[in-house]
C-alpha cells in the first residue's frame, strides 16, 4: 500500500516512517507542496526492482552501471507500472512460501492463520475508485481551497529546531 507523506512530516516521524516501510512493507511518497518529489520503498522491494529491470533490459546491456543509475533510468511513467509488477511476483513468491508452510500445520493451528489473514484483511482500509470521489469536486469555494493551500504552504516552510 501507497502512503503520502509531506516533508516536514516526514522529518518529524522518520523513525516511525522507516519501521513502518520495513516492518509492514509500506512504501511512502514525500511530498514537497503537495507535489510527489521521492518514493521511499522497503530496500529487499527496492533490490527486487533492480534485478527486475537488469533483467528486462538483457544481459549485459546496463551490467556496468551502479545501483542507483539502473534505478534512475528508468522513466516515470514506467516506474508505477514496474512496481505494481513486482507486488505482484513478491505477492505469488509469499504465495508460494505460504502454501509450503500451511502443509505443515495442523488443521487447528490452521484455522487459527485463516482467522488472523481474515482479521489482517479487513483492518486494511480498503481503496476508493477516484471516480467515487468526482461527486465532490467542486464542493470547496476557491477562496476556502486558497486559504487551505496557503496554510499548508505556510506550514511547509516552518524550520524546526528538532533537527
Amino acid at each position: 500500500m501507497e502512503k503520502s507523506i509531506g516533508a516536514t512530516d516526514l522529518r518529524q516521524r522518520l523513525t516511525d516512517v522507516l519501521q513502518d516501510i520495513r516492518e509492514a512493507r509500506e512504501t511512502y511518497v514525500v511530498e514537497t507542496f503537495g507535489r510527489p518529489q521521492v518514493a521511499i520503498i522497503d530496500l529487499d522491494e527496492y533490490r527486487a526492482f533492480q534485478r527486475y529491470q537488469s533483467e528486462r533490459q538483457g544481459p549485459g546491456s546496463r551490467s556496468d552501471l551502479e545501483a542507483g543509475d539502473a534505478v534512475d533510468a528508468v522513466p516515470a511513467s514506467n516506474v508505477h507500472e514496474s512496481l505494481a509488477r513486482m507486488e505482484h511476483q513478491a505477492r505469488a513468491r509469499l504465495a508460494e512460501r505460504l502454501l509450503v508452510q500451511v502443509e505443515r500445520i495442523s488443521v487447528s493451528d490452521l484455522q487459527r492463520v485463516l482467522d488472523f489473514a481474515e482479521a489482517l484483511a479487513e483492518s486494511r482500509p480498503r481503496r476508493v475508485p477516484g471516480k467515487s470521489l468526482l461527486k465532490y469536486a467542486g464542493m470547496i469555494s476557491a477562496e476556502d481551497a486558497e486559504q487551505m493551500r496557503s496554510a499548508i504552504e505556510e506550514g511547509c516552510e516552518q524550520i524546526s529546531d528538532e533537527w
